[in-house]
């Protein structure tokens, strides 16, 4: 994770986490910010108007411990020992589903799938990497829509 600045949590507003998170203490984010807007989309089904994503820097969570994450190759997953209610408070914030989508089009990644749970690692795995330069371009050009809790 070193080369990491920032991490990004697909989920709902305040969303305290479903049952693997609760019960082991772990927030799960990515460091492909299009793979955690596809967690979005999929949240958007139930929750129309608080499909969001949480952007962090990864020196906002220095000393939070980094746990097994099975699926980093496929959806660039880290996995922090910390609960995501815990997480959010870290956090720059968040933005909505619509300002993620444009900064990631206007950094060339278009992400506009009908995502569904069932086939959400399939997904992740048809986008494209993303470099550094072009995440910090997409954060800066965020962080004008950034909500704070």
């Amino acid at each position: 994770m070193s080369d990491t600045k920032y991490v990004f949590r697909g989920t709902t507003i305040n969303f305290p986490g479903g049952k693997a998170a609760l019960s082991q203490g772990y927030t799960f984010t990515s460091a492909h910010p299009g793979k955690a807007t596809l967690f979005a989309i999929e949240c958007r089904q139930t929750f129309p108007n608080d499909a969001v994503i949480y952007i962090a820097e990864t020196e906002s969570l220095k000393g939070i411990e980094i746990t097994y994450n099975f699926f980093a190759k496929e959806e660039h997953e880290i996995v922090f020992a910390l609960l995501p209610v815990e997480f959010y408070k870290r956090a720059m914030g968040y933005v909505t589903l619509a300002d993620m989508q444009d900064a990631l089009a206007a950094v060339g990644h278009t992400v506009n799938h009908a995502a569904r749970k069932d086939i959400l690692l399939e997904l992740c795995q048809t986008l494209n990497p993303i470099s550094n330069e072009e995440i910090e371009a997409l954060v800066k050009a965020l962080i004008p829509n950034i909500k704070k809790l």
